[in-house]
């Protein structure tokens, strides 16, 4: 959500203006939008036609380490192809993180007992802070340092916050191992015991081995 919500705000700053300073009309410049919009719209309903398949962590994880890559295009060039590439390339990504999103957050609410109303506010608080802080950012570094710059800054953020998420899926990881044990009980031990005949007189016989010594097998 961080991720997404930061480079929606360097993008939807930095693309149009970059694209205005080539000579890109604004009607060009809404068509290049229009076309990631419909990217967005198709990878949300893929995402969505997955259903509990798409909501794990390593599909979250391919679509932030999908955007980080997408970002490293506007740190290469700001050519204006080059960023429509970035910016469609950057909403496709981002259309899979938002969608998994609050089935994430829901079921890690379950797990804490945390009520779904509260879970989806933060996420709303979240997606509110980063509209705010991306293009505030984003405009600040691309008036001091560039807007290349301002994609490197932005794509160092969701690199980080990529290697957050991993470690900590890791270490969750890690941590259910020994409680799966413990729930799966002590493993037994010792020689199989044969079991016992219908007749109770002793275990039953083997058939194999009867017919190896020449014994009659009822």
């Amino acid at each position: 959500m961080v991720t997404a919500g930061l480079s929606t705000g360097a993008c939807a700053l930095l693309v149009p203006a970059q694209l205005h300073l080539a000579g890109a009309s604004a009607g060009q410049i809404g068509l290049a939008f229009a076309a990631a919009g419909i990217l967005f719209a198709v990878g949300s309903a893929l995402t969505t036609a997955a259903g509990r398949r798409a909501v794990t962590l390593p599909v979250t994880c391919a679509g932030m380490l999908a955007l980080t890559a997408a970002l490293a295009l506007g740190v290469l060039s700001t050519a204006p192809v080059i960023l429509i590439v970035m910016l469609c390339a950057a909403t496709a990504a981002r259309s899979v993180l938002w969608t998994v999103s609050y089935p994430l957050a829901a079921e890690a609410a379950g797990r804490r007992g945390i009520g779904l109303g509260a879970a989806v506010g933060l996420l709303n608080g979240i997606w509110a802070a980063t509209a705010v802080l991306g293009p505030l950012g984003a405009g600040l570094a691309a008036q001091h340092l560039g807007d290349r710059a301002a994609f490197g800054l932005t794509e160092v953020v969701c690199a980080a916050a990529l290697a957050v998420t991993v470690v900590a899926g890791r270490s969750r990881i890690r941590a259910r191992i020994p409680a799966r044990l413990a729930a799966r009980g002590p493993a037994r031990l010792g020689p199989r015991v044969p079991a016992r005949s219908a007749a109770g007189g002793g275990p039953d016989p083997d058939p194999v081995a009867g017919r190896a010594s020449g014994a009659a097998v009822p």
